[in-house]
């Protein structure tokens, strides 16, 4: 979402061809701004430096409610670099999450940062109406829900449109059926625009819709 211009400060892609530099590598990316997929910026030589990086539109968005200083910030530790999607002021990381990821790739992220949360795109892990199913008690199972999901550690925030919901996730023998299954239960919940608001505020953001391109 972000480059450094020649004064050192972030920027987005304005058209293709733009050119800038990467702020965790320090190599030259190039703008791409089309019509089919989200604008975005893209080393010229190699692949992106950081394999932890994703962006989507989905991406974008939830990073836009904060400020571009907390955006993408880079962070050394132990001679590594990553870029965290958001970094709230308190140091804490929001953790941007397209899919699902292996139980190592979360317990490297969770060891790295060292605190933070995770935000899922409801979405893109099949949590669907199809899929899920409430018992009495306000809990649920989710069929063939990821059972990755029960190693993390740090508190789960799914986004599921006009809600944001905190899940805790654990895995359990079914007798029944004879295998595991995915249990959950929601812990907190928050309209999409509140959600939004912490995002900005714990940023230092000032808080405002973002209007889509679309």
């Amino acid at each position: 979402m972000y480059a450094l211009d020649l004064n050192g400060v972030k920027r987005r892609p304005a058209s293709t061809g733009d050119r800038a530099t990467c702020p965790s590598c320090g190599c030259s990316m190039i703008a791409h701004v089309g019509e089919i997929y989200c604008h975005h910026w893209a080393h010229e030589k190699n692949d992106d430096c950081d394999a932890w990086a994703q962006e989507s539109s989905w991406h974008q968005e939830w990073k836009s409610h904060a400020l571009p200083e907390r955006t993408e910030v880079v962070i050394e530790r132990n001679g590594k670099r990553h870029r965290a999607d958001i970094q709230f002021l308190s140091d804490d990381v929001v953790e941007l999450q397209h899919g699902t990821l292996s139980p190592s790739d979360i317990r490297a992220r969770e060891e790295f940062y060292v605190r933070g949360l995770w935000l899922y795109d409801g979405s893109s892990i099949g949590f669907s109406e199809d899929r899920v199913h409430w018992g009495r008690n306000g809990g649920f199972w989710w069929k063939n829900g990821p059972q990755r999901l029960a190693h993390h550690r740090w508190p789960i925030w799914l986004d599921l449109g006009p809600v944001i919901v905190r899940v805790s996730i654990n895995v359990v023998w079914n007798r029944k059926s004879e295998g595991r299954r995915v249990v959950g239960k929601p812990l907190q919940q928050s309209n999409r625009v509140d959600f939004q608001q912490f995002i900005a505020s714990n940023t230092g953001a000032a808080w405002r819709p973002v209007q889509n391109d679309e």
